[in-house]
């Protein structure tokens, strides 16, 4: 799993110190605390309030105070009462390298990755070995598709924290798209070794062998991330595209499904969904997926397209090919379109019962049509190109999925 599939939760997790180290899973421990945190699973105990910063100056120790019940706020999830502390921290005094630090973790949760980066380079500028500044950049880096320098801030994290799962975690999601993929599985082989339960780098190394066709390792990585103490969708989705390679239809769809009731709004998961119904022959709940998924993102290309597709099986071709080619020309679809989808969606029409392994055939399935827009694939299918597919050295760095908690 890449930090660019990870929840804005998973890759707000650094640690700052040294000293610290990072729990299993992600998760918390009484001593030292994790500089950066997610919100609690549970519902947190009322943080005390923050100390005036009006007279802030007058020693370093209301500062000090100031910031940890400031960090304290974000680990429990008041990120915007957190941020608004740290700003009064950072006014009062430019140089707290910390707080800059932290007000960049919340900016990143709050999902605004560029004032959150901007917060990363300046703590950077005054601490280049800052832990949360390196881990929260390179993660916003490899979501922007930028690797080099990624690579290069992941790289140095590891070098300062070798003995960090979540440091060599990052480490292997910013290499894995590497046409030698030693790096990064070496990455997440040294993760695990340090934590065999980190889920982040269960996963991470799982995509590696499933996009190289070693799904029985593939598989028993992503059964045991979703086993891990820390219950992630990706866990599952990941699961389900392994399954889905095996031609396990029916668990394929358990593992997707559990992963869409952790995270109800994930467009991509409805996608995936939407692909296994019709591989099964459901065409009407592969049309529901797909049209559920671009509902919830009007602009999302591959959602756009299952719906095209999943029409274009149930025979309706003629508004199958009015989406896609609207979709690939940039313009709205006509209403008679929407018209179609939600005649089909009404039909009263018991689920079909799906074979556990060789997809059903319909006799109301017809061969999709070659339209214009590009069909997505099932992510992480056995037959997915991989340029990084090549020889498995199996080196001592290993690398794993960013649960962003530097130790």
């Amino acid at each position: 799993m890449t930090t660019a599939d990870m929840s804005t939760t998973e890759v707000a997790r650094a640690a700052e110190s040294t000293a610290e180290t990072c729990p299993p899973n992600g998760g918390t421990v009484a001593a030292p605390r994790l500089e950066a945190g997610t919100p609690s699973e549970t519902e947190a105990a009322p943080t005390a309030p923050v100390p005036s910063l009006e007279n802030v100056r007058r020693s370093q120790e209301e500062v000090e105070d100031a910031y940890l019940q400031a960090t304290e706020a974000m680990r429990n999830g008041q990120l915007e009462d957190a941020a608004a502390q740290f700003r009064k921290i950072l006014f009062a005094h430019p140089d707290h390298t910390r707080a800059r630090a932290n007000l960049g973790n919340c900016q990143f949760l709050l999902g605004d990755l560029a004032n959150a980066e901007a917060a990363f380079r300046a703590a950077l500028a005054e601490d280049a070995d800052n832990h949360n500044a390196l881990y929260g950049l390179a993660s916003i880096l490899i979501r922007q598709g930028n690797l080099d320098e990624a690579q290069e801030l992941a790289a140095r994290l590891a070098a300062l924290l070798p003995d960090s799962a979540p440091a060599l975690t990052l480490l292997g999601d910013a290499t894995t798209t590497d046409p030698r993929p030693g790096t990064a599985i070496a990455a997440y082989r040294a993760a695990l070794r340090i934590d065999d339960g980190y889920a982040p780098a269960l996963t991470g190394l799982s995509r590696l062998l499933l996009k190289r066709s070693r799904l029985d390792e593939a598989r028993d990585l992503a059964e045991r991330a979703t086993l891990s103490g820390a219950v992630s969708a990706e866990a599952f989705t990941c699961l389900a595209d392994v399954l889905a390679a095996q031609g396990d239809l029916v668990a394929a769809r358990n593992a997707y499904e559990t992963s869409l009731r952790l995270e109800p709004g994930d467009a991509a998961v409805k996608v995936r969904l939407s692909l296994l119904a019709r591989k099964a022959g459901d065409l009407r709940a592969a049309l529901r997926h797909a049209d559920d998924a671009w509902t919830d993102q009007s602009d999302n290309r591959e959602a756009g397209n299952a719906v095209g597709a999943a029409l274009a099986a149930i025979g309706e071709r003629l508004a199958a090919r009015e989406i896609l080619t609207a979709i690939a020309n940039g313009r709205s679809v006509p209403d008679w379109v929407r018209d179609v989808i939600e005649r089909h969606r009404t039909v009263p029409m018991p689920d079909l019962v799906w074979s556990p392994h060789a997809p059903l055939q319909s006799q109301s399935a017809e061969p999709v049509p070659a339209l214009t827009a590009e069909e997505p694939e099932l992510a992480g299918s056995a037959d997915a190109s991989d340029p990084a597919a090549a020889a498995d050295l199996e080196t001592t760095t290993d690398n794993a999925e960013p649960d962003n908690q530097i130790g």
